[in-house]
């Protein structure tokens, strides 16, 4: 199994599993850069007419073909992706203190407001969530 190019967006995550798929040039390139069975973060996608590139995060304009790739497979209890669950930490850890913290602690909101209150309660449900789910997919 190949990582389906249709349904790889930017943010999913992928595995190196295939070092000997594609030409010699696309081994030699990856196995250069890349480990075997390790997982990467798609950046972007590029379809053409006999081969399909697949840029990483954090390897700038390396191209690598996606006959070397497969996609990690959705959780199955949940059906989302090791990238959209990664995103999800993102907004998190980056988002909701923006949301809340921001509104709350600057007094953006006025003491009385109840909306402050409840993006704060919110907020703290999120972040409990959150750790069980990170928890989780840890042990799993």
């Amino acid at each position: 199994m190949s990582m389906d190019i249709d349904r790889t967006i930017a943010g999913d995550f992928v595995k190196f599993a295939h070092r000997t798929a594609g030409t010699y040039m696309d081994q030699r390139k990856a196995v250069n850069h890349l480990v075997v069975d390790q997982s990467y973060q798609v950046a972007r996608i590029e379809v053409h007419d006999w081969y399909t590139d697949v840029f990483l995060k954090d390897f700038g304009d390396y191209a690598f073909n996606s006959v070397m790739f497969d996609n990690i497979e959705p959780f199955p209890d949940k059906g989302f992706t090791k990238a959209n669950f990664d995103a999800l930490l993102d907004v998190s850890e980056e988002a909701l203190p923006l949301i809340a913290g921001e509104r709350i602690c600057n007094d953006v909101l006025p003491p009385k407001d109840e909306l402050g209150k409840s993006l704060a309660e919110a907020m703290a449900d999120c972040e409990i969530t959150l750790e069980q789910a990170i928890t989780n997919a840890k042990q799993a």
